[in-house]
């Protein structure tokens, strides 16, 4: 058991985050005042996520991109799910499998047709 210093309830130590910093590993505040201040946090901050972004991507062109067509034509499970428009839990080792096999078709048949037109 553990008391929350926001709420001052005690506790179960579940319902406390952990914390590598703690004494005990967990956070000083419960779940639902550490997720309530948070809330506050975000509605208070004058950090916008999306500026943020949209700024991040206007110096780095490309890059995002880039790293996506990465991970999905290394067969990334979760861009698989993505482009099956099915969810991580719905992919099955054999999907996923074929889906990978048809990347690599997909990739030599680009880099014949590549060679081909170098050839001539």
């Amino acid at each position: 058991m553990k008391r929350c210093k926001d709420c001052g309830k005690e506790k179960e130590l579940s319902e406390f985050y952990n914390s590598k910093s703690g004494r005990d590993g967990k956070y000083a505040f419960c779940k639902s005042c550490h997720n309530a201040r948070n809330v506050q946090y975000a509605v208070n901050s004058s950090f916008d996520k999306k500026a943020a972004e949209k700024k991040w991507k206007m110096e780095h062109p490309g890059r995002q991109k880039r790293y996506f067509t990465k991970c999905y034509t290394q067969g990334a499970p979760c861009f698989i799910a993505n482009a099956l428009g099915i969810t991580m839990t719905q992919l099955t080792p054999e999907l996923l499998e074929l889906k990978r096999a048809q990347l690599e078709m997909l990739r030599l048949t680009r880099q014949l047709k590549k060679e081909i037109q170098n050839g001539n």
